[in-house]
């Protein structure tokens, strides 16, 4: 290595591909500091993007626990 910092990120992609398919759906994500509830707006390979009362908040994948869909 040359002494430069590299980036490592873990990709999930059954937790992507199952978050992509609840978009625009209620949803309680669970994560180590609490659970966030909203309407999820939009998942790219690192976060989901979840309004919450109108105010979007992001997570990333990495930190999920569960999740669960509701109407």
């Amino acid at each position: 290595m040359n002494g430069n910092p590299a980036m490592i990120t873990l990709f999930e992609p059954y937790v992507y591909q199952k978050l992509k398919s609840v978009i625009g759906h209620g949803t309680v994500l669970e994560t180590a500091r609490g659970s966030v509830r909203g309407v999820i707006r939009n998942v790219l390979p690192d976060y989901v993007e979840i309004d919450s009362d109108g105010i979007s908040i992001y997570v990333r994948i990495q930190e999920i626990i569960w999740f669960m869909p509701f109407n």
